[in-house]
Protein backbone atom coordinates (compact mmCIF):
# COMPACT_ATOMS: atom_id res chain seq x y z
CA UNK A 1 0.00 0.00 0.00
CA UNK A 2 0.91 3.24 -0.63
CA UNK A 3 -0.62 6.51 1.31
CA UNK A 4 -0.85 10.15 -0.20
CA UNK A 5 -0.78 12.60 2.32
CA UNK A 6 -3.31 16.02 2.71
CA UNK A 7 -1.77 18.67 0.55
CA UNK A 8 -1.79 22.58 0.86
CA UNK A 9 -4.86 22.63 -0.78
CA UNK A 10 -8.53 23.59 0.57
CA UNK A 11 -10.32 20.49 2.21
CA UNK A 12 -8.45 17.57 3.76
CA UNK A 13 -7.67 14.63 1.65
CA UNK A 14 -5.43 11.57 2.24
CA UNK A 15 -5.57 8.10 0.23
CA UNK A 16 -3.82 4.47 0.65
CA UNK A 17 -3.58 2.48 -2.78
CA UNK A 18 -2.36 -0.75 -4.04
CA UNK A 19 1.38 -0.16 -4.99
CA UNK A 20 0.16 -0.74 -8.56
CA UNK A 21 -2.04 1.97 -8.72
CA UNK A 22 0.07 4.71 -7.73
CA UNK A 23 0.49 5.93 -11.36
CA UNK A 24 -3.07 6.26 -11.65
CA UNK A 25 -3.35 7.99 -8.19
CA UNK A 26 -0.77 10.19 -9.24
CA UNK A 27 -2.96 11.11 -12.48
CA UNK A 28 -5.74 11.43 -10.77
CA UNK A 29 -4.29 14.14 -8.83
CA UNK A 30 -2.51 15.91 -11.16
CA UNK A 31 -5.92 16.44 -12.98
CA UNK A 32 -7.29 17.27 -9.68
CA UNK A 33 -4.88 19.93 -9.26
CA UNK A 34 -5.18 21.23 -12.71
CA UNK A 35 -8.68 22.24 -11.61
CA UNK A 36 -10.77 19.64 -13.50
CA UNK A 37 -14.33 18.78 -12.45
CA UNK A 38 -15.17 15.07 -11.71
CA UNK A 39 -16.74 14.75 -14.91
CA UNK A 40 -13.67 15.96 -16.92
CA UNK A 41 -11.13 13.91 -14.42
CA UNK A 42 -13.77 10.63 -15.46
CA UNK A 43 -13.70 11.16 -19.15
CA UNK A 44 -10.05 11.77 -19.19
CA UNK A 45 -8.98 8.46 -17.27
CA UNK A 46 -11.18 6.67 -18.95
CA UNK A 47 -10.03 7.45 -22.19
CA UNK A 48 -6.35 6.81 -21.48
CA UNK A 49 -7.37 3.22 -19.87
CA UNK A 50 -8.71 2.73 -23.07
CA UNK A 51 -6.01 3.86 -24.62
CA UNK A 52 -3.76 1.57 -22.69
CA UNK A 53 -1.68 4.11 -20.55
CA UNK A 54 -2.45 2.38 -17.27
CA UNK A 55 -5.07 -0.26 -16.22
CA UNK A 56 -7.55 -1.11 -13.69
CA UNK A 57 -7.88 -4.23 -11.80
CA UNK A 58 -11.26 -5.65 -10.43
CA UNK A 59 -11.27 -5.71 -6.66
CA UNK A 60 -8.80 -3.55 -5.97
CA UNK A 61 -9.16 -1.20 -2.77
CA UNK A 62 -8.41 2.40 -2.07
CA UNK A 63 -8.90 4.06 1.34
CA UNK A 64 -9.45 7.14 1.38
CA UNK A 65 -10.84 9.93 4.17
CA UNK A 66 -12.18 13.33 2.17
CA UNK A 67 -13.63 16.35 3.94
CA UNK A 68 -13.86 20.33 4.50
CA UNK A 69 -11.56 19.48 7.53
CA UNK A 70 -10.01 16.80 8.95
CA UNK A 71 -12.30 17.06 12.20
CA UNK A 72 -15.57 16.15 9.95
CA UNK A 73 -14.08 13.90 7.14
CA UNK A 74 -15.69 10.92 5.81
CA UNK A 75 -14.06 7.73 5.40
CA UNK A 76 -14.98 6.42 1.95
CA UNK A 77 -13.51 2.86 0.62
CA UNK A 78 -13.73 1.98 -2.82
CA UNK A 79 -13.61 -0.94 -4.41
CA UNK A 80 -12.69 -1.34 -8.65
CA UNK A 81 -15.57 -2.89 -10.75
CA UNK A 82 -14.48 -2.06 -14.15
CA UNK A 83 -17.22 -1.14 -16.54
CA UNK A 84 -20.16 -2.31 -14.11
CA UNK A 85 -23.26 -0.64 -14.04
CA UNK A 86 -26.03 0.14 -11.78
CA UNK A 87 -27.67 -2.92 -12.75
CA UNK A 88 -24.77 -5.35 -13.21
CA UNK A 89 -23.86 -4.28 -9.32
CA UNK A 90 -27.05 -4.37 -7.99
CA UNK A 91 -26.73 -0.24 -6.97
CA UNK A 92 -27.62 2.84 -6.82
CA UNK A 93 -25.26 5.58 -8.64
CA UNK A 94 -26.74 8.16 -6.03
CA UNK A 95 -24.05 9.47 -3.84
CA UNK A 96 -24.84 8.48 -0.32
CA UNK A 97 -22.77 8.86 2.93
CA UNK A 98 -24.89 6.33 4.56
CA UNK A 99 -24.76 3.17 1.61
CA UNK A 100 -22.75 1.68 -0.70
CA UNK A 101 -23.06 3.38 -3.78
CA UNK A 102 -21.47 3.34 -7.54
CA UNK A 103 -19.70 6.05 -9.15
CA UNK A 104 -18.69 6.42 -12.73
CA UNK A 105 -21.15 3.47 -13.75
CA UNK A 106 -20.43 2.52 -17.01
CA UNK A 107 -16.49 3.09 -17.20
CA UNK A 108 -13.53 1.37 -17.06
CA UNK A 109 -13.07 3.65 -13.64
CA UNK A 110 -16.60 2.20 -12.10
CA UNK A 111 -15.97 1.87 -8.32
CA UNK A 112 -18.34 0.56 -5.77
CA UNK A 113 -17.85 3.64 -2.86
CA UNK A 114 -18.63 2.46 0.44
CA UNK A 115 -18.80 5.26 3.27
CA UNK A 116 -17.57 4.42 7.22
CA UNK A 117 -16.84 6.20 10.32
Amino acid sequence: MICMADTPAPGFAVSCHHNDDDANALRFWELVAAGKSAEEIRDILSAEVKEGKFKVAAGRVTYSLYGPFQSSAIVLMSVAVPNATAESAGLSTKMDHFRPWLMWAGTPLAHIMLPGQ
